[in-house]
């Protein structure tokens, strides 16, 4: 790495991630990244600026620090510049006075209405600027993910495009060929427009501004519908159209209006129809058919008319259907399809598709929608990759011949009452989330009247698979665990107590090769079995030990060896007993808070002892060595506040061994 030259490293790091969106994150990795992020002119050719930022002050800060010193930098070689509408970077003074003079742009995808318009008088890439973004920046203030799947936030203020703007648009750029442009900001007649489109040779037009607005003017909301009018009326108009967002449908728009749109839109790649459309058809079925459509969402059919929708698209990739109440039946007849997003339809239940290529699948909000059809459509589909499903669930099984391509398995839970089980086993799956979905108006009702608290079912869960990279579980009402695989990165398990309800004794059960960080919180165990040949790291955070007059409950590791072991808050842990193969070792012992322990008791085994740090364990008295030999910990006044230690030599080189009675492990051992 470090004789690497930056310009193959930067290739390498291009092929590897998506580095025209994670610059300023990437530079945060080693000193030898951020000189490569930093010194490396074609890494900043294409910057685009996803809706993934700012994720918090410090790190927004430091994204535009690296932005600044890289604009001054390497302006000269930028050539492309994006940025989603919801981001708002370049509202920075700084920032937009360096885009000014940029002057190697080609694509100045960024929102301008938030600026001075007359900024566009100053831009140095005048002579060279093909694409041009006429839109303006939005509030990113957090919207409602279901009940709307395409809604917008609202702008901060709005701003309004007159014909001399447009004037400047045709004498400032004369290479254009990519105009995106808000219909609501259009405040003149469309005759003004249309004789402003005959004039430019565009290729593109991309067509937005059918939001959620109140508060426009009457006479703007004319204008606009009679704008998307009067172009889809023009064939060669028409046709230069290759995105169009209708987030909200004009007054009076049909089904029979979309067909003719489409038929007239021949270039039309994006097509995104929102809520206000009506079905007047006698028939139920709607058919969209389109030789050009890459991406298509419709959003809001709640007409009771309409119960089948029948979509012809052959070079279709991406298909989002959200909020179609009445709709029974779906039929997608695209071999392209890698795409599908189905949510909030309540009365769906049949789903066709002949894609060969599906990579993505999510269902969310489809209680009508039986498993059996589920794992029927995942037979037909062995492409799958990713599957999310959201919503109401009883149980859930997957088999190796259902999906047996499947690497990423979300399931988000309304009500964690209805579960009983998930029994997943496919060797290919690498990702496993199971939590209660928290982002719906439903879950958050439900969440205050107590139907998720008043938890009265348990379920149960077994993963299956060759390598594990993420298994993350966090349900109050989980009363067995079983996870099977190879190799297992990183393991997360809380059953957070629900107001008013007591917490499920867990069975857990790990069996690994190899293990890298098992962390456990908030869980009652009434079994903790774990099997691995090397253990990189467990964490035990506020987690109790069921005890019965019959059985001792343990915590029972088997492995070769382990690096760190980390109890923090056990307290009804009495006893803790480390046991080790011979010639093995482990680096690092703590415990924090355990306020029951008293003993802990080192095996025989292992040649050499690890460090032991422990805090705040008040009634701890004594540490069993293998010798025989006892340290008494009783009189040490510090003890309560801090200690760390090494076990001391001369009482690693007895091999007396020492027997334990019951008296010693009363609680627990591990």
């Amino acid at each position: 790495m470090e004789a690497l030259p930056n310009e193959l490293l930067a290739h390498i790091l291009a092929f590897l991630h998506p580095v025209n969106d994670n610059l300023a994150f990437l530079s945060l990795v080693c000193k030898r990244w951020k000189a490569v992020i930093e010194e490396t002119p074609c890494l900043w050719k294409c910057i685009h600026l996803t809706q993934a930022y700012p994720f918090g002050s410090k790190e927004n800060t430091r994204h535009r620090n690296i932005l600044r010193l890289c604009l001054m930098k390497f302006g000269r070689h930028i050539n492309c510049l994006r940025e989603h509408a919801i981001t708002k970077t370049f509202t920075d003074p700084s920032l937009r006075d360096l885009v000014v003079g940029l002057t190697s742009l080609t694509c100045l995808d960024v929102p301008l209405l938030e600026w001075d318009v007359m900024l566009l008088k100053r831009l140095r890439c005048a002579s060279t600027l093909e694409e041009l973004n006429l839109t303006q920046y939005l509030d990113s203030e957090p919207l409602e993910l279901m009940p709307w799947l395409f809604q917008q936030p609202f702008p901060r203020k709005k701003n309004f495009l007159t014909p001399h703007h447009l004037q400047i648009i045709r004498y400032q750029f004369p290479r254009l060929k990519v105009l995106k442009l808000a219909l609501d900001s259009v405040a003149f007649p469309p005759s003004t427009f249309v004789s402003f489109l005959s004039k430019v040779n565009l290729t593109s037009l991309e067509l937005f501004g059918f939001g959620l607005l109140h508060t426009l003017p009457p006479q703007i909301i004319h204008y606009r519908d009679l704008c998307l009018k009067t172009i889809a009326s023009s064939q060669r108009l028409a046709a230069m159209v290759t995105r169009l967002e209708l987030r909200t449908c004009p007054l009076c728009f049909t089904t029979d209006h979309l067909r003719v749109i489409i038929k007239l839109m021949k270039s039309l790649r994006h097509l995104f129809v929102g809520s206000g459309m009506i079905h007047r058809d006698c028939k139920s079925l709607l058919s969209i058919e389109s030789d050009s459509l890459l991406t298509l969402g419709i959003d809001g059919l709640s007409t009771l008319r309409m119960q089948c929708l029948r979509c012809n698209a052959p070079n279709l990739k991406e298909f989002y259907l959200a909020n179609c109440l009445a709709l029974n039946a779906v039929f997608v007849y695209s071999e392209y399809l890698e795409l599908l997003c189905l949510r909030n339809l309540s009365s769906f239940y049949n789903l066709k598709c002949s894609s060969c290529c599906l990579i993505q699948f999510e269902v969310a909000a489809c209680p009508v929608m039986p498993v059996s059809a589920l794992r029927n459509f995942l037979t037909e589909h062995q492409t799958v990759k990713r599957l999310a499903l959201i919503g109401e669930l009883s149980g859930l099984t997957l088999y190796d011949y259902m999906c047996s391509s499947l690497q990423v398995l979300n399931v988000l839970l309304y009500r964690v009452s209805r579960l009983s089980s998930i029994k997943v086993d496919c060797s290919t799956l690498e990702t496993f989330v199971c939590d209660v979905y928290k982002q719906t108006p439903a879950t958050r009702i439900n969440l205050q009247c107590g139907s998720i608290a008043n938890v009265s079912s348990t379920c149960s869960i077994f993963i299956r698979s060759r390598k594990l990279e993420r298994v993350s579980i966090n349900l109050p009402n989980v009363r067995a665990i079983c996870v099977r695989c190879e190799e297992l990165k990183y393991l997360s398990i809380m059953t957070s107590e629900m107001a008013g309800n007591r917490k499920t004794s867990l069975d857990l059960q790990v069996l690994a090769r190899s293990v890298s960080i098992i962390y456990t919180k908030d869980c009652t165990f009434s079994r903790y079995y774990l099997r691995a040949n090397h253990i990189e790291s467990i964490i035990l955070q506020s987690c109790e030990l069921e005890s019965s007059d019959q059985s001792i409950p343990r915590l029972n590791i088997q492995t070769k060896s382990i690096d760190k072991v980390a109890i923090e808050n056990c307290h009804n842990l009495e006893c803790a007993e480390l046991r080790f193969q011979a010639g093995r070792t482990s680096q690092h012992m703590s415990f924090t808070e355990c306020n029951n322990l008293r003993t802990i008791v080192m095996s025989c085994a292992a040649k050499h002892f690890p460090q032991i740090s422990i805090s705040r364990c008040r009634n701890l008295n004594s540490i069993l060595l293998p010798s025989g030999n006892q340290l008494d910990l009783s009189t040490v006044e510090a003890f309560g506040r801090g200690l760390s230690f090494s076990i001391p030599r001369e009482y690693q080189s007895y091999k007396k061994l020492i027997r334990l009675g019951e008296s010693c492990c009363n609680k627990a051992s591990f």
